[in-house]
């Protein structure tokens, strides 16, 4: 029953951060940063272009993005440790 529980939290923190990346256009920079470096690089190797384009990723989420979506991560994590 918990491990279903956290599921169905996990999945609606996991959407809402979709949608909200979505809404403030870290998706469309994103894929633009990535054609980007494929075409620059020549590679289609995965973890290369991953290693190149993951810490400029994580730099452009929004501060305020980062902050309610862990605290949303925390209040579940809280709830969880409380019910055992």
């Amino acid at each position: 029953m918990l491990e279903r529980r956290f599921t169905n939290l996990y999945t609606r923190i996991s959407n809402r951060l979709s949608e909200r990346l979505l809404q403030e256009g870290w998706i469309d920079e994103l894929k633009k940063i990535v054609n980007k470096e494929v075409n620059s690089s020549n590679s289609t190797n995965f973890t290369q272009i991953l290693s190149k384009v993951e810490p400029r990723a994580l730099e452009m989420v929004p501060d305020s993005t980062k902050q309610e979506f862990l605290d949303q991560i925390k209040a579940v994590l809280d709830q969880i440790v409380d019910t055992e």
